[in-house]
């Protein structure tokens, strides 16, 4: 499994890949989350313009897209009920989706961003069950609640990776290295194929 930025003519199967998301978060209880159009196509393309966007890619397939996002999030600006943990430069998750292909979209994206930025921030909706379960799992910390740019509430997670050394020696366990070509081994990927997204 590897990931590179995206490109735009990516464009067609990232839309693919959110749709299936939309469906499987549909069909399992999360009916507000991805709605009114969102993310469209207008979005995914300004994230590969801005070099913010990314695919996930397992035998030249591509299986998951996400947004990573180095600086600070409006959005993340006011947290209620609880604080973000730590007070430092962030990167931010956003439009995390697997197209159901295989498993271990999300653990993945999260190994592959914390190789980025030692401190990542996510949050996903009340309703997205698999998320926040991916979430956790992987070590995250809840936060609090943050609020998006409609109003709607997103519960609000943080990691920090705690030294540079920890980093190194933890991909290197996964077999991972610094490279403008970022694999995953799948025999690490633990987690379940998951449909989510984070704005």
């Amino acid at each position: 499994m590897k990931i590179r930025k995206s490109r735009i003519e990516d464009v067609n199967d990232i839309m693919n890949i959110i749709a299936a998301a939309k469906q499987y978060m549909v069909s399992h209880g999360n009916t507000t989350q991805w709605v009114d159009g969102y993310p469209g196509e207008g979005i995914i393309i300004s994230d590969i313009k801005d070099s913010n966007s990314y695919v996930i890619i397992d035998n030249d397939i591509i299986a998951g897209t996400f947004s990573f996002i180095i600086g600070k999030e409006p959005t993340y600006q006011v947290i209620k009920n609880g604080e973000w943990h730590y007070d430092r430069p962030y990167g931010t998750i956003h439009r995390l989706a697997s197209g159901g292909i295989i498993r271990g979209i999300s653990r993945a994206c999260f190994e592959y961003c914390l190789h980025q930025m030692d401190y990542i921030r996510i949050d996903t909706h009340k309703d997205n069950i698999s998320m926040q379960a991916a979430i956790e799992k992987f070590g995250f910390k809840r936060c609090g609640n943050v609020y998006m740019l409609n109003g709607t509430e997103r519960i609000a997670y943080d990691y920090h990776q705690l030294t540079r050394t920890h980093k190194v020696l933890g991909a290197k366990q996964h077999g991972i290295t610094a490279s403008s070509s970022f694999e995953i081994h799948p025999v690490f990927l633990h987690s379940s194929s998951l449909f989510c997204h984070t704005l």
